[in-house]
């Protein structure tokens, strides 16, 4: 009697163990908590449902993705740490807060690196992109896919600006990242590190004049409402990847990191034509809101921002820096 007992104890252990694996690796059900930092109305949110559906249709619901927006576990810098520590499984962060932990990234906030939309999506989805997602691994950090929040506009509450000379004396908030003091400072005016869940109150409080940000972001979380003058610069392009914590990917079985990925790849795709599509339309709605839009002198805004690509040069590396300017 005891010795079958044993064996059948010892069968339940063995079940127990290969039930334990199966779980850790999405076969028996899982929940992976996805978070981003801006509103619900911002293209981040419309990219991270995407991600949801692809992910729960994929695996036939075993894997399940919750989302949390608009700064619920905390600003980006927050959700990387997370990520990093495996607190959160996945993240959609700006590509600036990167560079806190790989100096690589900084390569995408170099001002007017790239010509237009197709030139920056033919660079990232590359083997630049991948070199530079690469930097993050030994973070314990891997990049699902660049997803993307498209080029950069500067808008603020005293004035239109058409030249650099017409950003002297004001004061911007920026990401928290080197470049883009060292462009603000170029360009004249002042640059003010501040996390995206403080900019509405920065603004409203007179901490800044201004800001600089995607269209869409604009209008999304209705910064129009306290700045009413923007400046169709596109002085930056800014990627957005899908991160994963590196374990947590690891311990999914091929079949659903395969599916995990994929999901990241087609969400970015499905967000980027959400961009090209509403770009002008979000420019047409700020107008509406009574903001006052204008082209300005981008030869003259190039020639100032020129000597930040060579502050950076070192850090970032020439090599990576041609391979971007080179590549058609």
């Amino acid at each position: 009697m005891r010795s079958r007992f044993m064996r059948r104890l010892a069968l339940f252990g063995v079940i127990s163990l290969s039930l334990g694996i199966a779980v850790s690796r999405g076969e028996a059900g899982q929940s992976i908590k996805l978070a981003h930092a801006v509103g619900i109305q911002d293209p981040y949110q419309y990219g991270s449902e995407r991600f949801k559906e692809f992910v729960e249709k994929g695996t036939s619901g075993r894997l399940t993705v919750q989302i949390f927006p608009a700064g619920q576990l905390g600003n980006e810098r927050e959700i990387i740490e997370g990520v990093k520590l495996g607190t959160i499984e996945v993240g959609l962060v700006a590509s600036a807060p990167l560079a806190g932990f790989s100096s690589a990234f900084l390569l995408f906030d170099l001002p007017f690196l790239f010509s237009d939309a197709a030139h920056a999506r033919r660079v990232i989805d590359g083997p630049i992109g991948d070199q530079v997602a690469k930097t993050l691994e030994p973070h314990g950090i891997k990049v699902l896919a660049y997803n993307e929040s498209g080029f950069r506009m500067m808008f603020n509450s005293k004035r239109s600006v058409t030249t650099p000379d017409d950003l002297k004396g004001l004061k911007f908030r920026v990401m928290e990242n080197p470049v883009y003091v060292s462009l603000f400072k170029a360009l004249g005016s002042s640059a003010v590190p501040i996390p995206f869940g403080e900019v509405y109150g920065s603004l409203q409080t007179g901490v800044v004049d201004g800001a600089e940000i995607p269209v869409n972001v604009i209008y999304a979380n209705k910064f129009y409402e306290q700045a009413k003058f923007m400046a169709l610069t596109r002085h930056t392009y800014t990627p957005t990847p899908f991160i994963a914590n590196l374990k947590f990917l690891q311990g999914l079985s091929p079949g659903d990191q395969q599916i995990v990925t994929q999901a990241a790849r087609d969400a970015a795709a499905a967000q980027r034509a959400l961009i090209d599509r509403r770009t002008s339309e979000f420019i047409d709605l700020l107008k509406k809101e009574g903001v006052k839009v204008t082209e300005v002198d981008t030869v003259a805004f190039r020639a100032r921002a020129a000597p930040v690509h060579k502050e950076y040069e070192a850090k970032i590396g020439k090599e990576l820096l041609d391979a971007v300017l080179k590549t058609k």
